[in-house]
């Protein structure tokens, strides 16, 4: 899940407290071995608590397919404020490993598409006004992608406990780590009289911006997050997969 500056001085996506000596993973770790499934899920976003109407909604569409021959993840996320659509993010990760292979993202102001290629990413910036600027930028090491988050902690051995540190490249703020910390079990009720859903609450942070996410601990997926930073609240809108209200 990624929320980008433009699309959101309302919205943000980061993550929590450092987790001290935490082990540095890189794609091809023995410990991303979750097997991840295709769903869509649907999340309201509000300012301030959940009881304030939703200023927002966010849809996260995930499937398995074979681009280039190779076996993948893709994730397409939408943003919407009221009636306007004002971000769509799409990007495609090697299944086995969740290593970054291409992403496309666009807002009002911009597209952006980057391609993970020969030991470094080549990024397009495609600017409305019909300029468009080029870079590579050379990377040494396997890293994740920035603003897959929610993918990245499916994925994990999540546990009462668990620490991990992850080396990632993200759009906006280069090479960088995540710190991950399991910080508890805890059961939230997405809606009045609805069933508890058993989650791990993590606290995640990437670029000294602390975040927390809960994580279904059954079906691996995002069930909520809060910035730490701004006063923002995803909720996910129903229980379980496969059933998300479409967007607009």
């Amino acid at each position: 899940m990624r929320i980008h500056p433009l699309a959101a001085a309302l919205l943000l996506a980061c993550a929590g407290a450092p987790a001290a000596a935490a082990q540095l993973l890189r794609p091809g770790d023995a410990q991303v071995t979750a097997v991840l499934a295709e769903g869509a899920e649907g999340y309201d976003i509000h300012l301030g608590s959940e009881d304030d109407a939703p200023m927002g909604q966010m849809m996260l569409r995930t499937r398995l397919a074979t681009v280039d021959g190779t076996p993948a993840l893709v994730r397409t996320e939408e943003t919407w404020m009221d009636a306007l659509l004002v971000q769509v993010d799409s990007f495609i990760l090697h299944r086995g490993t969740l290593a970054p292979l291409r992403l496309v993202r666009s807002t009002d102001r911009e597209a952006v598409s980057m391609e993970f290629v020969g030991g470094g990413v080549r990024t397009v910036y495609h600017d409305r006004s019909g300029a468009d600027t080029a870079e590579t930028v050379p990377i040494a090491e396997p890293v994740f992608l920035g603003g897959t988050t929610d993918l990245l902690l499916g994925a994990l051995p999540l546990a009462a406990g668990y620490t991990a540190r992850l080396a990632l490249y993200d759009p906006d703020e280069g090479l960088g780590t995540m710190d991950v910390e399991v910080e508890a079990a805890e059961d939230l009720v997405l809606d009045p009289g609805g069933r508890a859903v058993p989650t791990w609450r993590v606290r995640v942070t990437h670029a000294g911006a602390p975040a927390t996410y809960w994580m279904d601990r059954e079906s691996r997926t995002l069930v909520q997050f809060r910035s730490a930073e701004t006063d923002i609240l995803i909720v996910r809108t129903r229980e379980g997969r496969g059933r998300a209200r479409p967007t607009r």
